[in-house]
């Protein structure tokens, strides 16, 4: 009976790792969405909304079986008629969809896409990290040049300094294609074959099942072989190669600050060359910034590198910087860190799915973990002005009158309070100082017949009667 009381006084909550945006927050989230739209706008990328289910099969092919985003951490459902239905995990799988769907290739090429909206993953809820998180997403679809994987990594650049956001960095690295990958998992392979007693559970599953996923590990113990695993930039091809020096040397050119990352490989399988993570971080120093496209030596030498590896697509991660010297040492002593933004080239995706051959390059940004460091860095915008006037209203005519007055001040363009569920003076009085405005316009029974309202200043608490046709100019005068 104690447990049958106890379930009865249990209060309803909102399920763990999902939150409500209450109304005090709603204008910073109003003002990301504002910034991100208007500049993605800007580059000519269209709005494009899909279902936030969709069928299963989409992400098992798409986002990847052996992915710890299917294996672990979808919601998935079986509908009345035996549909298998996912909330969706991410956005790209359900835009490649619904290009696939509406024939968008026949489209002017590219097509130019962005989404926003909830994602949901039954993950473990921890600082930047919800089971119900929401992305800003950007879709390049139709072209493979360089050149779109420099626009979406400055896009997303110009959208985080737009935010006023100190401190970011992108990390960058190619993992190569069909073609010279193969050569590189097998010789990571090699690495790991004798060390793999060195690493978690997980990562003995991922040498059998997805090697390359070996370096998305954040285990200590993992990290220490994965520290003098091969790089994947000393196996690119010739093609690759030149495809990621483009990247990296126009980087440079548009002042986008980045570090080369050798272990940066993304947790989606979809991924091919250039994939790339942005971190708000303030240990970066002068010799991280910059580094120009002469730090991707030929595929025979080694490579620079620094820094960690980052969470899924748009969802925080944390990584770790590092500094390594000539002879591949890292230095101990690093400060956690949460990715922002991630993405990548996508080439082989749309073809997976059932489309063309279409080649594709995208971001999601994590909007949840960006508001956060919005507010960290203490870089809210200004709060909407509240209203500065409140109307008072005295009886059933007033009242009717009060309904009209507030559209008239609609269309005025002044913000107005009300106080329409209380019939007394002093309440509606008291309610206005509460507010802090800076007017109160009175109307009673008679001013509702002679067509006047009583106008009080709120700080002195003289008042004076206005006929209602100069009511707005009045108001309007006593505001400037």
């Amino acid at each position: 009976m104690a447990t049958a009381t106890n379930r009865k006084k249990k209060k309803i909550q909102a399920p763990s790792g999902m939150h409500d945006i209450l109304p005090q927050d709603q204008y910073l989230w109003d003002y990301f969405f504002r910034i991100s739209s208007d500049t993605a706008e800007f580059y000519n990328f269209q709005k494009v909304d899909t279902p936030i289910l969709e069928f299963t099969e989409l992400f098992e092919k798409g986002t990847g079986q052996g992915t710890d985003i299917v294996q672990k951490e979808m919601y998935s459902l079986k509908t009345r008629g035996g549909d298998k239905l996912t909330l969706r995990p991410e956005g790209t799988p359900s835009v490649v969809r619904s290009y696939i769907q509406h024939g968008m290739h026949k489209w002017t090429s590219p097509a130019k896409l962005y989404y926003y909206g909830p994602m949901f993953r039954h993950d473990k809820p921890q600082r930047g990290r919800f089971r119900q998180f929401y992305q800003f997403g950007l879709e390049t679809l139709g072209e493979k040049e360089p050149a779109r994987d420099i626009e979406i990594i400055h896009l997303t650049h110009t959208i985080l300094s737009r935010l006023r956001l100190a401190n970011i960095v992108v990390e960058i690295n190619s993992i190569g294609c069909k073609e010279c990958r193969p050569k590189y998992i097998k010789n990571l392979k090699e690495h790991y074959r004798y060390r793999l007693k060195q690493t978690c559970a997980d990562c003995r599953g991922r040498y059998k099942t997805s090697p390359l996923r070996l370096l998305d590990c954040e285990d200590e113990k993992c990290n220490r072989v994965k520290n003098e695993a091969p790089h994947m930039v000393d196996f690119l091809c010739s093609d690759c190669n030149a495809h990621f020096k483009k990247v990296l040397d126009s980087l440079d050119y548009i002042n986008v600050p980045y570090l080369l990352n050798p272990y940066l490989v993304r947790g989606l399988d979809y991924y091919t060359k250039t994939v790339f993570e942005f971190f708000e971080t303030e240990m970066l120093d002068e010799s991280s910034h910059g580094k120009d496209a002469s730090t991707l030596r030929e595929t025979s030498q080694p490579s620079p590198s620094a820094g960690g590896f980052g969470g899924q697509a748009g969802q925080a991660g944390s990584a770790q910087i590092k500094t390594e010297d000539k002879k591949g040492s890292v230095e101990p002593g690093f400060k956690k860190r949460l990715a922002v933004a991630s993405g990548g080239r996508y080439d082989s995706l749309v073809k997976l799915l059932g489309g063309p051959p279409t080649p594709g390059v995208g971001v999601a940004i994590g909007v949840d973990r960006i508001l956060q460091v919005i507010k960290e860095q203490k870089k809210e915008p200004k709060t909407p002005q509240e209203p500065r006037v409140f109307l008072i209203q005295l009886g059933d005519r007033a009242k009717k009158r009060v309904f009209t007055l507030v559209e008239e001040f609609r269309k005025a363009g002044i913000g107005v309070r009300e106080a329409l569920g209380k019939d007394s003076i002093s309440a509606q009085l008291k309610l206005a100082n509460k507010y802090n405005v800076d007017i109160a316009v009175i109307v009673g029974q008679k001013e509702a017949i002679d067509k006047v309202a009583l106008l009080r200043d709120m700080k002195t608490g003289s008042q004076e009667v206005v006929l209602e046709e100069k009511l707005i100019d009045e108001i309007k005068k006593r505001l400037q």
